[in-house]
């Protein structure tokens, strides 16, 4: 199944081409590496991609329900508050499955839509939700006594750990990661490694680090100028 088609895109930035006609489709549960010299535009491809820029030409295409994760900003709150943020995805599925027990049980639907509902919850991992946002969270070094310190009061490495963490737990169809093993050390890399072998769904993600494009890729794409 396609998950996510570049078509064509051109992205222009001060008068200046960043690049032109970039196309691919990546597919269920390939590993996409996106390499590439420094300033060719890695970066920007990923936020055209997430939805947080818009190409000058060409279009993002993704089939209805695909959804896509980008490492998520630290704005608010405390590490606990952050963890809990990641599973948004997982409560609504849970209050729309509760939700149509109680119309299934006051004979207001059927066994289909209930189902249907069911497996959605099931594929998202939402009865091992809790158990993997705490097991995630621990394998990036953030304990229990972590749950109530602030963002704000986190050290450079210790976002960088904490964004891929919330990032994995949220189990998005399409994962877009900008240079994830950086700022980590070897045990975490490790771990960081090990993660995204194991990822259920489709990744595509920048990076230097060739020892993590050979352990983890399916496929490999340039970014030339």
């Amino acid at each position: 199944m396609d998950l996510l088609t570049a078509d064509k895109l051109t992205f222009r930035r001060e008068g200046r081409e960043i690049f032109e006609e970039v196309s691919f489709v990546l597919r269920d549960a390939q590993r996409l590496g996106l390499v590439g010299n420094n300033g060719v535009g890695k970066s920007t491809l990923l936020n055209l991609l997430a939805g947080q820029l818009r190409p000058d030409e060409g279009r993002v295409l993704k089939p209805p329900g695909v959804r896509l994760g980008f490492q998520p900003p630290l704005t608010r709150g405390t590490v606990r508050q952050a963890g809990q943020r990641a599973l948004t995805h997982v409560r609504e599925l849970e209050t729309a499955l509760r939700a149509e027990e109680q119309r299934l049980s006051a004979g207001e639907t059927d066994l289909k839509n209930y189902a249907e509902l069911t497996e959605r919850f099931e594929a998202a991992g939402g009865y091992q939700a809790e158990v993997r946002l705490e097991r995630t969270l621990n394998a990036f070094g953030f304990g229990s006594n972590d749950d109530d310190r602030a963002l704000s009061t986190l050290s450079g490495g210790e976002r960088s750990r904490l964004t891929l963490a919330l990032a994995l737990v949220d189990q998005p169809d399409v994962l877009l990661l900008d240079e994830p093993s950086s700022h980590l050390d070897l045990s975490t890399r490790q771990v960081l490694i090990d993660k995204l072998k194991a990822y259920p769904g489709a990744l595509l993600f920048a990076s230097h680090d060739r020892a993590l494009l050979d352990a983890v890729c399916t496929h490999i794409g340039q970014l030339e100028n």
